[in-house]
């Protein structure tokens, strides 16, 4: 027992340092990509990366984003607050974990997939959020360029993908969350799933029984959604699927499958 416990406290240490050390680059990136905001001085940092629970042993699900929504004015400040307070002048990323420790408890964006894992049976010990970019769009545009999402993700997103163990899962929201994804060799013997964005699209809250009264994140999982997913589980093979809005589709066979 004794050394079960010493393990999971080593596995907890190097989990912790690996994710401070790319939370650091990730927060202090300077590359000023096209398409995006990042401007320090004004508060406009790269967002959201953090491990929940934090103290968690291991990552069982990597759930993945498109990019973060426009930052509140009150985020800004903060981090602006923080900056202040280092020599560098820029927040350090054990400084905006703070911010987004609280984001993760009340945010619809992250309570949904939460209770969708939930609701499929995961239950993570340890569910790690990112994004493909890691910065809000532009204010001027609205949009971000093929080439910064490609930049983004051969920069963090790969490197943070090697951290899911194989057979573990990575959960993508949106398109583009799933595309990019998809298409890197890291994600290969892990269990993909691509699921509709839940706060961009409608279809997301069509995965649970409409239950008057009730919000999504209290709602069930429809019965074929569950049934489809179990039986893929039950395969016990690699497997890469999308949760349409009433079943479980499998995408093999996949690019990686047939290289």
């Amino acid at each position: 027992m004794k050394g079960d416990l010493s393990q999971v406290v080593k596995n907890r240490k190097k989990i912790f340092e690996v994710i401070e050390k790319l939370g650091n680059e990730i927060v202090q990136c300077k590359a000023k990509c096209k398409g995006i905001e990042n401007n320090q001085r004004d508060g406009y940092y790269p967002r959201i990366f953090f491990l929940d629970p934090e103290n968690a042993s291991e990552i069982e699900v990597l759930v993945v984003g498109e990019n973060p929504g426009n930052s509140a004015f009150l985020e800004r400040e903060f981090y602006k607050v923080l900056s202040e307070r280092n020599r560098a002048k820029v927040a350090m990323f054990k400084d905006c974990r703070r911010v987004w420790r609280t984001i993760v408890k009340e945010h619809d964006y992250y309570l949904r997939p939460k209770h969708l894992l939930k609701q499929l049976g995961l239950n993570p010990k340890g569910t790690l959020f990112a994004e493909v970019v890691f910065c809000e769009k532009s204010h001027s545009t609205g949009r971000i360029p093929n080439k910064t999402f490609e930049k983004c993700c051969n920069r963090f997103l790969r490197k943070i993908v090697k951290l899911v163990p194989e057979k573990k899962y990575i959960l993508c929201l949106g398109t583009n969350a799933f595309v990019y994804t998809r298409n890197m060799p890291e994600s290969a013997h892990k269990k993909l799933i691509a699921a509709y964005h839940p706060t961009g699209s409608r279809i997301f809250a069509n995965y649970f029984e409409k239950e008057k009264g009730k919000k999504i994140i209290g709602r069930r999982l429809k019965r074929k959604i569950l049934t489809d997913f179990r039986a893929l589980e039950a395969s016990n093979k690699p497997y890469m699927c999308k949760i349409r809005s009433k079943a479980v589709t499998s995408l093999y066979p996949s690019k990686q499958k047939e290289n």
